[in-house]
């Protein structure tokens, strides 16, 4: 939780300066994703670290280690030091043979719960809301919930660049497209965390 909050405060610092990060939203990014992968560090050199894959999400893996390249750490986009243990959920670009995170520290989430994690895309705690330090159960996503939101909308919903930049906001507009013929089933309809990325589809055109 030391991790989260450590993060939080960058994030704080950052809206407060000159720079400016391109923003890529929590949907896009799922839809984005190559691999998506639920696992921990292994070993870390000065450019990538490799990356033990526990569960595998959205994607296909000849193994279950895979060589992550690191992103570039700035005021806008921090990260703490990389170590071996580290647990993420990370949202991955195949490159050739190089993974990459989508949008730096946009596509890596850490968790340290074995259950549950904190999607501040989702539900937002300020430092006025924190316990003792720590992020309150409300907040946090349960990861079997997380799973199966990601695999159905990631299925369902394909999203496409339309062409245009908002130059004011660094945000890239996109437009979407349904895959399936039905989005809320009824196993779905209870899951909190499927239904608010659907909600999301309303910021969008759909083709």
């Amino acid at each position: 939780m030391k991790a989260i909050v450590q993060i939080l405060i960058f994030v704080l610092i950052c809206s407060n300066s000159f720079g400016k990060k391109i923003v890529t939203s929590f949907e896009v990014m799922v839809d984005q994703a190559s691999h998506i992968v639920m696992g921990e560090i292994i070993t870390v050199d000065s450019t990538s670290y490799s990356f033990k894959v526990n569960h595998l999400i959205a994607g296909k893996l000849n193994s279950d280690t895979i060589l992550v390249n690191k992103f570039q750490v700035w005021q806008c986009d921090p990260r703490i030091e990389y170590q071996a243990g580290q647990r993420s959920i990370l949202f991955l670009l195949l490159r050739g043979d190089n993974f990459y995170t989508i949008n730096g520290g946009s596509g890596e989430i850490l968790y340290e719960h074995e259950d549950s994690l904190y999607i501040e895309d989702y539900k937002y705690a300020s430092f006025l809301e924190l316990k003792n330090g720590k992020i309150p159960s409300e907040y946090l996503v349960n990861l079997k919930t997380f799973v199966k939101a990601i695999q159905k909308f990631k299925s369902c919903v394909d999203f496409g660049f339309d062409g245009t930049e908002d130059v004011n906001s660094g945000i890239y507009p996109f437009a979407y497209k349904l895959e399936c013929a039905e989005l809320e089933d009824g196993l779905l309809r209870n899951n909190d965390f499927y239904m608010w990325l659907l909600s999301r589809l309303k910021n969008y055109q759909r083709i």
